[in-house]
């Protein structure tokens, strides 16, 4: 991303599913902008982390494709 100006990123938790007592989905929205404060892209991403021997790792991610809303079917942030 740094090669397309990637500089920093926003988020919004949107929802978090624990599935058990090792292993979560999270879904977030994410903007991501360039130097000049310019929209570099956006979307909504779904996280799996399952719980290590001392914390929590993320183990996937799929993107969550227009108009799907994912699970629960929140709204999408507008940034």
């Amino acid at each position: 991303m740094k090669s397309r100006c990637w500089v920093r990123s926003d988020y919004k938790i949107v929802g978090i599913w624990p599935l058990s007592d090792n292993h979560a989905l999270l879904m977030s929205d994410i903007q991501r902008f360039k130097a000049d404060a310019s929209n570099l892209e956006g979307g909504r991403y779904v996280y799996s982390f399952r719980r290590g021997a001392s914390s929590w790792q993320m183990c996937g991610v799929t993107d969550v494709q227009a108009p799907f809303l994912g699970p629960g079917d929140v709204p999408r942030a507008g940034f």
